[in-house]
């Protein structure tokens, strides 16, 4: 069923041109993807939202419509205008945030769904950006009235060319996750294992579970099973290396190594490998621990006259599967968390990237699953390189370039291997016990758990020309009240920008920057006493070559680059300083604690901390820290040093 076009918008000269087309359609009645449509003739005659207003298209919908069908245009950037990256823009193909375009179905009674419509083409939901074929779903247990169109951006512009709906069954399925799907695993997976075969003869290491588990490794250290019976729901691994060390670009072999010694270490054995042409020496110890687990410990020391830089990797797993290779799905500790059994590949930072210590694999229909930890409690800096791909799956801890000295020790961070029973939720659980035996959470700040309505608002100078109005925090207060209802908190970004002594490293000069202490401090109070939390804007990293207080320094804590230059970003016209320089690092917490006292301020901000992905990589040799090194722990100091200073009620 053929529509009436939508109501709502109007035409533009400028359609065809933002939407890169050299051509109209001839005919009125035109078929796109499959689907009937009455477009119009002339791309004049379309009515759309502006590219600088936010607006809506609204069409009428038939009271039995079970599929409608929408042909679009969406002239909307090709890039994310802005992000942490700002250097390499993230391209964009299909609008898929509600924040930027949605789709309202209103109904004869009952509340609205906002919904994100679903390409017909890719099955993907959101919207196309050009012209595209979308589908909306109206809940078929009540009789919908009018779809909405909204356009939440101010830079894109959005038409609705022509609808056509269905009123008898979908064509069309909306996108699921069933195909990540599966019931709870079967209990017992231990005891169908069966029992546990002989220790591999001629293995320095072979360590068998009460439950049907074997450890077991090769005399050049590499593993030899992981689990033994003939069982084939066994979880097993190929054979290789535990270990890799790689220098100038190549991995030492395997085979290059020689055993030295072994030795019998509480309940487990400790190995010495030597490697004769480098002189480093490999110490592994392997603990068992109950319940069916195995912890490992790698220390290289180099006993050569001269330095080495080694990239390391312990422990190494490859082609690690339960069961069949199909039926292997894994938990990747990846930001957001990944549950799934697809091919996958990814080297990435523990921190930002990968914030959890915590990767597996399992297998849902036997009920078997195996944890992969890294223990670390000093945020000793590493990647995670992990995978699936069709020999089964792959996880390893890389630690890049550490620089030995003659006589000196690289120790790995502790890993441990827990076989479990269970899926992705025993993996997690065994991880969230090892974190319940250590960390200790902040103090309680209940004001701070109560904060949702959470507003930012630029303080900086070219927002506003007057001081005053830039230290002014009511109007904020006031807009949040009036958009979103309520306001709990306001964070004030460029609120101490500075035209004469740089954005960064000072944050003092009230007077030229929001209107003097007294007028701020007052503005503070006043809001904080109604019950409104506020939050000032400091960074990490950056410091001004041009501040009155540490300028000068700016330079000599700088963070290096490869080829031996500070690391200065142009655009901040700043310096990024190492977490490692105590100079700074005393700097940081001292003014952090002067602002506390100037101002009363509830929350105190530090930009750019935590990301520890590889964009903050310092190579200097002489800062205290590995000479390349991407300065996790160099934060951790930081942050220890601000928490000190500020107290335990700022946030």
């Amino acid at each position: 069923m053929l529509v009436d076009p939508p109501a709502g918008g109007k035409p533009s000269p400028f359609l065809t041109l933002r939407l890169g087309l050299a051509d109209w359609f001839q005919n009125s009645e035109v078929t796109v993807g499959g689907v009937p449509f009455r477009a119009p003739t002339r791309p004049e005659q379309v009515n759309g939202t502006g590219a600088a207003a936010l607006a809506a298209m609204r069409l009428a919908l038939p009271p039995n419509a079970t599929e409608v069908y929408l042909l679009t245009a969406a002239a909307a950037p090709a890039t994310e205008p802005w992000g942490i990256d700002w250097a390499h823009p993230r391209p964009v193909e299909r609008l898929s945030e509600p924040e930027k375009t949605v789709c309202e179905v209103r109904y004869t009674e009952g509340p609205p769904d906002f919904v994100l419509p679903v390409d017909v083409a890719t099955r993907q939901r959101g919207l196309t950006r050009g012209l595209g074929v979308c589908v909306v779903h109206p809940d078929p247990a009540r009789r919908p009235t009018e779809l909405v169109l909204h356009d939440r951006m101010r830079n894109a512009s959005f038409a609705i060319l022509g609808a056509t709906v269905r009123t008898d069954s979908p064509r069309v399925t909306e996108p699921t996750w069933s195909a990540l799907a599966h019931p709870a695993p079967p209990t017992g997976a231990f005891q169908r294992l069966g029992n546990v075969a002989e220790p591999v003869r001629g293995a320095p290491l072979a360590i068998s579970g009460k439950l049907g588990v074997e450890f077991a490794l090769q005399p050049a250290f590499g593993w030899r099973r992981l689990c033994a019976g003939d069982s084939p729901d066994a979880l097993r691994c190929d054979a290789g290396p535990v270990f890799e060390v790689e220098i100038g670009g190549k991995v030492l072999p395997a085979e290059s190594w020689q055993p030295a010694h072994s030795a019998k270490l509480g309940q487990g054995f400790r190995f010495v490998l030597t490697h004769p042409e480098t002189r480093l020496r490999a110490t592994v110890d392997c603990v068992p621990r109950e319940p069916q687990a195995m912890r490992l410990r790698l220390s290289l020391t180099n006993e050569n006259a001269k330095p080495i830089t080694a990239t390391v990797r312990f422990p190494v797993l490859r082609g690690l599967r339960l069961g069949s290779v199909d039926q292997t799905w894994y938990l990747c500790g990846r930001r957001g968390g990944i549950i799934n059994r697809a091919p996958i590949a990814f080297r990435e930072a523990l921190g930002e990237p990968h914030p959890l210590q915590v990767d597996g694999f399992f297998n849902p229909q036997t009920g078997l699953a195996l944890a992969c930890l890294t223990l670390d409690t000093v945020a000793q800096h590493h990647f995670i390189r992990f995978a699936k791909n069709t020999h089964g799956g792959q996880w390893s801890p890389e630690y890049v370039q550490r620089d030995i000295a003659p006589g000196q020790s690289f120790t790995a961070t502790e890993a441990e291997l827990a076989l479990c029973e269970g899926d992705w939720r025993a993996i997690l659980e065994g991880y969230q016990a090892w974190l319940r035996t250590w960390f200790q959470p902040p103090a309680t700040k209940p004001w701070w758990e109560r904060t949702f309505a959470f507003l930012g608002r630029n303080a900086h100078y070219d927002g506003a020309a007057d001081p005053r109005e830039r230290g002014a925090i009511q109007p904020a207060i006031d807009d949040c009240r009036k958009y979103v209802g309520f306001c709990d908190y306001v964070h004030l970004f460029g609120w101490s920008s500075s035209k004469t002594y740089g954005d960064w490293g000072d944050y003092a000069h009230y007077d030229e920057t929001v209107g003097g202490l007294d007028y701020f401090r007052a503005n503070i109070a006043q809001a904080q006493q109604r019950g409104v939390g506020i939050g000032l804007y400091q960074d990490g990293y950056l410091s001004s070559d041009r501040g009155q207080t540490v300028g000068a320094q700016a330079r000599q804590w700088a963070m290096q680059r490869a080829d031996g230059s500070p690391n200065y970003v142009p655009d901040y016209r700043a310096y990024n300083q190492c977490p490692y320089q105590e100079g700074w690092r005393k700097h940081l917490a001292a003014t952090y604690a002067r602002i506390v006292r100037d101002t009363g301020a509830r929350g105190m901000y530090v930009d750019e901390y935590g990301a520890t992905d590889g964009r903050w990589t310092c190579y200097a040799k002489d800062h205290g820290h590995n000479g390349v090194e991407v300065p996790y722990a160099g934060e951790v100091q930081v942050l220890q040093a601000l928490r000190q200073a500020v107290g335990s009620q700022v946030a």
